[in-house]
C-alpha cells in the first residue's frame, strides 16, 4: 500500500504542475479553517434563524422555513442550499404570475399561504444569515496560503508560474482562497474592478488578455460561480458590487437589492454576457472543454449539485481526451454521477478517482483499504504539495 500511495503523491504533483490546471473547489476546503461543513452549516441557520424572529413578517416567513424543512425531514442529503432553491423556486414562480398580471398571488401549502414579499423575507434572511456564520474570523489561513504558494511558486515541473493563469472554480461562499492568494502576492481576477469596494466588470472575463496592468502577469482566474458573502446586488443594478464593511450597506443596496448575493443550485441564470452566474458557467464549460491539453482537481466537493455534474461530464467529453480529471474524494462510496462516469468506455481513462479509501483509475479500483488516506483532506494536499509530506 506504501508504494502506491507514493506514487500517487508523485502523480498528483506531476498533475497540478501542467501548463493548463484548473481547481473545482468545495466546502470541504475550508474546513480545515474552522467554517463548517454542508450538514453543520445547515444547522446552524435553521437555529439562527428561528431563534431570532423579530416581527410578524418574518415569523411567517419562517413558517415556511419549517415547512420545507419537515418536508425533507429523514432525508439525507439535503442542506440548505437545497432550501434556499426550493425558496428561489417559490418566488420566481410567484414572481412570473405578477409579471403576467394575476395580482396578490399566493404559494399554498397544507397549512398556510405565503405572498412573495414573505418569500423574498425569507430568500433574504437565509442569505444574510449564511453571510454571517461564514464571515465570522475563521481559525487559520494556513493551509490556503500553502496550497496558493505551492500552486504558484514551488510546483516548476511543467509550468512556469505565470505562463497560464490558474482557474479557481469556487462553490464557497467564504473568501478564503481569494484572502490567500492575495496574501501570497498572487495577481488574479475575480470579475471586480476596484478594491475592498468594487464593481463587476462583464469584460474582465473577455478574451486572452493575461495582463492586469504594466508589466505584471495575471496568474489566477477565480470564479466564484455560487456567489460570495461579501458581494451585494443594488437595487438598480444587475450586477453585483462587494463593498466595505464600514459603509451604509442598507443605503447602497436599496429596497429591492440584495444584500448578500448567493445563487442557489437551481437558479435559471438570463442568457446574457452581463450576467455573472451565466458568464462563470460558460468559463467553466469552455474551458473544461478545451481540445489542449489540461487538468481539473477537484477538490472538498460532494458531487450534490446536478448541474455542475453534467458540467464536468459533458467536459470531458467534449475534451477530446484532452481533459484529465482528479478527483480527491472524501467519502467512502463513490457518488451515483462519479459510477456512471466510470463505466462510460469513452470517458473513464481520463478519470483518476483518490477516495477516502481507495483509488479508481481506468474505471477499476485500484486499492480498497481498510485505512483511512487523508488526501482529501485540504491540508493533507496543502502539506503535499508544498513538500511537507
Amino acid at each position: 500500500m506504501d508504494d502506491i500511495l507514493k506514487e500517487h503523491h508523485k502523480i498528483i504533483k506531476n498533475l497540478l504542475s501542467q501548463t493548463r490546471v484548473s481547481f473545482l473547489i468545495g466546502a470541504g476546503c475550508s474546513f480545515c479553517a474552522g467554517l463548517p461543513l454542508m450538514d453543520d452549516l445547515t444547522k446552524k441557520v435553521y437555529d439562527d434563524l428561528i431563534t431570532n424572529m423579530d416581527n410578524e413578517e418574518v415569523n411567517k416567513s419562517i413558517k415556511l422555513l419549517n415547512e420545507i424543512r419537515e418536508r425533507y425531514d429523514g432525508i439525507n442529503n439535503v442542506s440548505i442550499e437545497d432550501v434556499l432553491s426550493e425558496v428561489q423556486d417559490i418566488y420566481a414562480i410567484l414572481q412570473r404570475q405578477i409579471n403576467k398580471g394575476i395580482e396578490n398571488p399566493e404559494h399554498l401549502t397544507q397549512n398556510n399561504s405565503y405572498n412573495i414579499k414573505q418569500v423574498s423575507q425569507l430568500l433574504k434572511k437565509i442569505k444574510m444569515s449564511i453571510r454571517d456564520i461564514l464571515g465570522d474570523p475563521i481559525d487559520t489561513i494556513e493551509y490556503h496560503r500553502k496550497f496558493c504558494n505551492a500552486v504558484h511558486y514551488g510546483l516548476k515541473q511543467g509550468r512556469d508560474r505565470t505562463t497560464k493563469p490558474i482557474n479557481y472554480f469556487i462553490l464557497n461562499y467564504d473568501t478564503i482562497l481569494e484572502d490567500a492568494l492575495a496574501l501570497e502576492g498572487i495577481s488574479f481576477n475575480d470579475g471586480f474592478v476596484g478594491g475592498a469596494t468594487a464593481w463587476w466588470d462583464p469584460s474582465r472575463f473577455k478574451g486572452n488578455k493575461d495582463v492586469l496592468g504594466g508589466n505584471r502577469k495575471l496568474e489566477a482566474h477565480v470564479y466564484k460561480l455560487h456567489g460570495s458573502i461579501d458581494w451585494i446586488k443594488p437595487s438598480n443594478s444587475d450586477l453585483p458590487m462587494r463593498i466595505r464593511d464600514t459603509l451604509p450597506r442598507k443605503d447602497i443596496v436599496g429596497q429591492e437589492g440584495e444584500p448578500v448575493v448567493i445563487y442557489p443550485a437551481s437558479i435559471k441564470y438570463k442568457e446574457t454576457q452581463h450576467d455573472p452566474y451565466a458568464q462563470m458557467i460558460m468559463n467553466f464549460r469552455n474551458h473544461l472543454s478545451d481540445t489542449q491539453n489540461h487538468v481539473l482537481a477537484v477538490m472538498g466537493y460532494g458531487f450534490n449539485d446536478s448541474h455542475i455534474n453534467i458540467e464536468i461530464r459533458d467536459g470531458i467529453k467534449a475534451s477530446n481526451g484532452s481533459l484529465s480529471v482528479v478527483i480527491f474524494l472524501g467519502t467512502k462510496e463513490l457518488p451515483s454521477c462519479i459510477s456512471e462516469w466510470l463505466k462510460d468506455e469513452d470517458i473513464l481513462s481520463q478519470i483518476l478517482v483518490l477516495g477516502k479509501n481507495s483509488i479508481w483509475k481506468n474505471g477499476e479500483k485500484l486499492l480498497d483499504s481498510e485505512e483511512e488516506i487523508d488526501w482529501y483532506k485540504f491540508e493533507y494536499i496543502s502539506e503535499l504539495l508544498s513538500g511537507v509530506s
